[in-house]
């Protein structure tokens, strides 16, 4: 009888401890879709430097250590007119002051570029092409949104974003990491 005691006060504790996680993990939820939505109406309003705002830094970071480094190569490169992502990443900025470009500027000037280069890319970021499927907490600092984006023809593509806390606040992991995103940058230029 006592076993059976024990075995019934476990199993109401750990049903206790998975209501209290899941309580927890729901305010988490919340933050994390409010912020994914967040950054998708600053994203399809071409509000780039506003969608910036809500990448990790260390990918801000990344990108002026890996992704600058190349735009500036491509950019001195003799066919850099060639290359519509380079003209539109540097336009309005002096020559002297490429080496200043933030990670956040960065972000929003290739987002630009890109965007310029493929206009369909901002059709995947409109609030009304995309239902969020789930929200799954990888442990306490990683999350990732499942999501099906509906294009205009009426097909399904099934998509995951990632996101990680930074001081306590939520922040959208890219895609691509900044360093893959140099290398793919180089073989377009290459």
């Amino acid at each position: 009888m006592m076993s059976a005691i024990k075995y019934f006060v476990l199993v109401a504790v750990v049903l206790f401890s998975i209501s209290i996680s899941a309580d927890e993990n729901y305010g988490e939820e919340e933050a994390v879709i409010e912020l994914f939505f967040e950054y998708l109406a600053a994203y399809s309003d071409s509000d780039f430097h506003k969608a910036a705002t809500f990448v990790h830094p260390q990918h801000l970071r990344d990108y002026e250590k890996y992704t600058l480094p190349v735009l500036i190569e491509a950019k001195n490169h003799p066919l850099s007119s060639q290359h519509m992502i380079v003209e539109v990443f540097f336009e309005g900025v002096p020559d002297e002051k490429i080496y200043e470009i933030t990670g956040a500027e960065i972000s929003a000037r290739l987002d630009r570029a890109m965007v310029r280069f493929l206009p369909v890319i901002i059709e995947s970021a409109r609030l009304e092409n995309i239902s969020i499927k789930s929200v799954e907490f990888l442990n306490e600092n990683r999350a990732r949104v499942s999501y099906d984006y509906h294009p205009e023809d009426g097909g399904v593509e099934e998509i995951e974003d990632n996101f990680a806390k930074y001081y306590g606040a939520w922040r959208i992991l890219l895609p691509e990491s900044p360093k893959q995103a140099s290398e793919s940058l180089k073989s377009l230029f290459e």
